[in-house]
């Protein structure tokens, strides 16, 4: 699908983007400037905030359903598991462009191998910066598909 190669060359591009900062990012800047979120997030951790500034790069797109995202101006990872859950998108099973949550964090699926429940996944405010990281499916929550 188009929509998800797109969004996932946007996340590749940015691999190896550090923070300037203690969480001080260009995606904050962004989400700042543009008033996404109900409050100023430089500064805060950043991995929903890259995750949103990549489906605001695609501009071109919509999801099917919305983005889960940009409701009442609040993008933190555990509202969208919420909302992905509400949705009745929430799987046990990553599919590529999918959105893999963990306690708070929210990375987004690259590569899935069923035969070794691998998942590799593009995740900002990982070490720092974004980085490209494999793991268990059982690492994670779960997995919302927009």
């Amino acid at each position: 699908m188009k929509v998800i190669d797109d969004f996932l060359a946007i996340a590749r591009k940015e691999i190896g983007y550090r923070e300037s900062g203690v969480n001080v990012t260009k995606y904050n800047e962004w989400a700042d400037e543009e008033s996404i979120w109900f409050t100023k997030v430089q500064g805060l951790a950043w991995c929903a905030t890259f995750v949103a500034w990549c489906i605001f790069k695609l501009s071109n797109y919509l999801w099917p359903d919305g983005s889960f995202c940009l409701d009442d101006k609040c993008c933190w990872s555990d509202h969208w598991l919420d909302n992905f859950k509400k949705a009745g998108r929430f799987f046990p099973t990553p599919q590529v462009g999918d959105f893999a949550f963990k306690n708070g964090h929210i990375g987004i699926v690259e590569i899935t191998n069923s035969t070794a429940k691998l998942v590799t996944v593009i995740e900002g405010n990982s070490h720092n910066s974004v980085e490209r990281g494999t793991y268990t499916w059982d690492y994670w929550l779960g997995f919302g598909s927009p």
